[in-house]
């Protein structure tokens, strides 16, 4: 019996060993949430605007273009919650911040992340050390191993290339957390239908009152946050192509939430959703800015807030 015990600690040992080493040099292994991580403990001293939000504030507002130092910490299909507790992680360790801009999506108020791109919750258990509220048991394995994370095959892949690779998804993202879509020239790639495609799978989302009470819990609670920190919190939402916006039949109750809760927590809300200075060429897409939608967005929150503050 102790030989077979012994035998089977033999074949284990290295197995071990290459599991430690591996799980050990993937953290080198450069992707957006470890990348925004990263530029954040970089620039806390001089950060004075903190974004949240998800993929449409991520294209959409560009930090280069405020009076003030910013800094992105958006991210692809990034909920409410986690917008919540990556600022709640963060927030003491920048002494300068003043400001955080909190953009509020059609898409956000009825969503989690795990609705739109499950894949994508792990990232910020592994990165940021904040596990989802609803993960699923038979994800768990993929919070604690990054092999499994990224699967064996891709891990091989990054072995083979010294694990010091970026991931396609990071090379997009620039020093202050805003990635670049530039598709100026391409601004018929989009339609009409597109638009109420998205939507068409949008709009019934708003009939699930748990997860938008739950989304309005998390609101509360980084706005209340925010405020006991002497920190203001700024209410907005980003432009949208005309078609998306007058297909989002769930509208009143949109803007009635972020008015209920603005109201609540005695805050102002920016609202620039609908609004006629962008045309067809500043949109990647019906719901995100391209890089010149960015630009333009951008100086106007900096005229009308920023400055303005």
């Amino acid at each position: 019996m102790n030989k077979i015990a012994f035998k089977i600690l033999l074949f284990l040992l290295p197995v071990i060993a290459i599991t430690i080493f591996f799980e050990h040099e993937l953290k080198n292994v450069d992707n957006s949430y470890t990348a925004k991580k990263r530029e954040l403990k970089y620039q806390a001293d001089s950060i004075e605007v903190l974004i949240t939000g998800n993929s449409q504030s991520l294209f959409g507002i560009n930090p280069e273009f405020f009076s003030k130092y910013g800094f992105s910490v958006a991210n692809v299909a990034q909920s409410l919650y986690f917008d919540t507790r990556i600022v709640l992680k963060c927030i003491d360790s920048l002494p300068h911040l003043k400001y955080v801009i909190i953009p509020i999506s059609y898409i956000a108020l009825p969503t989690n992340t795990s609705d739109i791109e499950d894949w994508r919750d792990p990232f910020y258990s592994t990165t940021w050390g904040i596990k989802p509220p609803n993960a699923a048991w038979y994800d768990l394995y993929k919070y604690y191993s990054r092999i499994l994370l990224y699967s064996p095959r891709h891990s091989f892949e990054y072995m083979f290339k010294g694990f010091h690779v970026r991931t396609e998804t990071s090379e997009i993202y620039q020093h202050n957390g805003w990635a670049k879509i530039d598709t100026t020239d391409v601004a018929h790639r989009f339609s009409d239908s597109d638009a109420n495609a998205m939507l068409s799978w949008y709009n019934p989302l708003y009939n699930r009152p748990s997860v938008l009470k739950s989304n309005c819990d998390a609101l509360d609670t980084l706005i209340s946050t925010l405020k006991k920190k002497h920190v203001t919190p700024i209410i907005i939402t980003i432009p949208a192509y005309i078609t998306f916006y007058n297909n989002a039949v769930h509208k009143d109750v949109f803007y009635a939430i972020i008015k209920d809760i603005c109201n609540a927590n005695n805050c102002t809300f920016y609202d620039y959703l609908h609004d006629g200075r962008f045309n067809r060429k500043d949109y990647y897409d019906c719901e995100h800015l391209n890089a010149t939608g960015a630009e333009k967005f951008s100086r106007i929150l900096d005229y009308d807030i920023l400055k303005s503050h």
